[in-house]
């Protein structure tokens, strides 16, 4: 499908819901487990962000995500930092927001651009498991 290019808007929405994979990778320069949230279609897309919930107790840690341009070499995104949390009936378990650095602004939708088959993935430093949400939008 051709992209709407005059001006552009975004085409398809792709928000995603998927858990983590529960094993944590405390490596920043050769991430283990990863899960991928994003993949950007034939015309590219605009990453916008995730919400994460935990599904069970967690301890003070990170949940990081990953950008790896098609065909190039993975790169650090971000680290978001967690809290340590044991829910329980008046304690929420924890949450956390990550939006990317204003890098576009493109009819109002704030967030990363990708070409083609870029990718955004994500890995937990410990090992637990989140419910992660995606936003984010192909041209």
């Amino acid at each position: 499908m051709v992209a709407n290019t005059s001006p552009i808007f975004g085409l398809t929405s792709k928000t995603t819901c998927l858990a983590t994979s529960g094993t944590g990778s405390t490596s920043l320069t050769s991430p283990t487990n990863l899960t991928t949230l994003y993949t950007a279609g034939s015309d590219g897309g605009l990453f916008m962000g995730i919400h994460a919930k935990a599904t069970a107790s967690t301890t003070a840690a990170m949940i990081r995500l990953w950008f790896t341009p098609s065909g190039g070499s993975r790169a650090l995104l971000a680290e978001i930092n967690t809290a340590a949390v044991t829910p329980s009936s008046t304690l929420a378990s924890a949450e956390v927001t990550y939006t990317p650095q204003l890098m576009s602004i493109i009819n109002g939708l704030e967030g990363l651009p990708m070409a083609s088959g870029d990718k955004i993935e994500i890995n937990t430093h410990n090992s637990e498991v989140w419910t992660v949400t995606s936003y984010a939008v192909d041209f």
